[in-house]
């Protein structure tokens, strides 16, 4: 017997939350309502239809409609928020969907314990409301991909990888900053790869100048895992960071990393204070903690504490089911 509940999140575009939607409907679409239609005019008349004979409603980010979160609110359903990414502090703006969503869920669960601290900040009006539902991680499919790579790849020691291109969130300036200077001030010969979009209101200019750095656009999954086998060290330094599956990935792929307090997967792993950047702008830190981790690789270290069967997705689907069915009592 089908639960009732509607699953409504995006999973047919690139990009983490799709990828996390589409992880978890493939799990639970024999126990749930999914979104299956993405016709513009097919797809309302289901989202409607699925709304009205659901009691509880699974928003996952922020791809839906305000009409369809004001039916559902109007008929007395349960909400449900997956919160992905936060446009108040990404973007430094308030995004009216995304007021409305929080003010009217039920619950909001943020996708690690370090994301939801962050939220209980910026939004204690809502605190109460807030729980995790950690990013499910398809080890399965990840490991099928790493073993389709050819293994006579070499990896480049000198290689540092950034995925972010020039958003400022992402603090990869001061990364290329920090890379250019222990080259000038240490002699070493570090290279920095930038993937991401480039655009002209962020730092992406200012990045693609730095002597250090190569700035490449974004590049299908497939062959990031490939540039990331190329790599000796990736690099993730954002100040904000709800989760982030690119970590993830680089560890799989036999990256070193360095990662900032704020990236949520570092939840899910035993770090020490050298593999964290305390300060995402302190160019010091990063020049230090870069020396040590190319001196002292962690890689196998921090894969070997994260445990694969209370992250994967199985386990994170069975959970969101779980939130649902304190709503169906």
């Amino acid at each position: 017997m089908i639960l009732n509940v509607f699953f409504y999140g995006p999973y047919n575009n690139p990009g983490g939350p799709n990828e996390v939607n589409r992880n978890i409907a493939k799990c639970i679409k024999n126990e749930v309502r999914i979104k299956t239609h993405y016709n513009k005019i097919i797809s309302r008349i289901e989202n409607v239809y699925k709304i009205l004979v659901s009691d509880v409603i699974v928003f996952s980010g922020l791809m839906f409609h305000s009409y369809e979160l004001n039916l559902a609110k109007i008929l007395g359903k349960k909400i449900i928020y997956i919160m992905h990414g936060c446009a108040k502090i990404e973007t430094g703006k308030g995004n009216p969907l995304e007021n409305k969503i929080l003010e009217k869920s039920d619950l909001i669960l943020c996708v690690s314990n370090t994301y939801r601290s962050i939220i209980a900040k910026f939004f204690p009006e809502y605190k109460d409301k807030l729980n995790v539902l950690f990013n499910g991680i398809n080890w399965e499919e990840s490991d099928e991909i790493i073993k389709s790579i050819t293994s006579n790849i070499k990896r480049n020691s000198n290689r540092i990888i950034l995925f972010g291109g020039g958003r400022t969130v992402k603090k990869n300036i001061i990364i290329c900053q920090a890379v250019q200077r222990l080259n000038v001030e240490a002699g070493t010969k570090l290279h920095v790869d930038v993937y991401g979009y480039y655009r002209e209101n962020d730092d992406s200019k200012a990045i693609s100048e730095i002597p250090c750095v190569t700035f490449y656009h974004v590049i299908p999954h497939n062959l990031i895992n490939i540039e990331l086998f190329k790599s000796r060290l990736y690099i993730q330094n954002s100040e904000f960071e709800s989760f982030g599956l690119g970590l993830i990935d680089a560890l799989q792929c036999g990256c070193d990393v360095l990662i900032s307090q704020y990236v949520g997967a570092k939840d899910i792993m035993n770090l020490t204070a050298n593999d964290i950047i305390n300060n995402p702008l302190d160019i010091d830190e990063l020049m230090s903690k870069i020396k040590y981790v190319i001196a002292n690789p962690n890689n196998a270290r921090l894969v070997s504490t994260i445990d694969k069967k209370s992250t994967a997705i199985e386990a994170r689907a069975k959970e969101l089911l779980q939130y649902c069915k304190e709503y169906l009592k």
